[in-house]
């Protein structure tokens, strides 16, 4: 595996470890001089939505997004015996 790809790899590995809802990931691998990954779409995509809106987003939108990766983060790390309920 090349350098370049490692992060590739690395984020194959975290997306392949994550909870449901989270896009598989088919392929990865470098094609010419990118970092490509194949995975699949589950709907518009952040960058969509934040063009959509123009290119601004609520404070009510960035606390629902920041809510949901905490809730995601937390509950991959409890799954995986990092964290524990008290």
């Amino acid at each position: 595996m090349r350098q370049r790809c490692i992060r590739c790899y690395m984020e194959h590995v975290l997306f392949f470890s994550m909870l449901a809802g989270i896009p598989r990931v088919h392929w990865f691998g470098v094609e010419g001089e990118n970092n490509v990954m194949v995975m699949d779409l589950l709907g518009p995509s952040l960058e969509d939505l934040f063009n959509y809106t123009k290119r601004q987003f609520t404070i009510k939108t960035v606390l629902m997004i920041a809510n949901q990766i905490v809730i995601i983060s937390i509950t991959l790390l409890a799954r995986k015996n990092r964290i524990h309920a008290l």
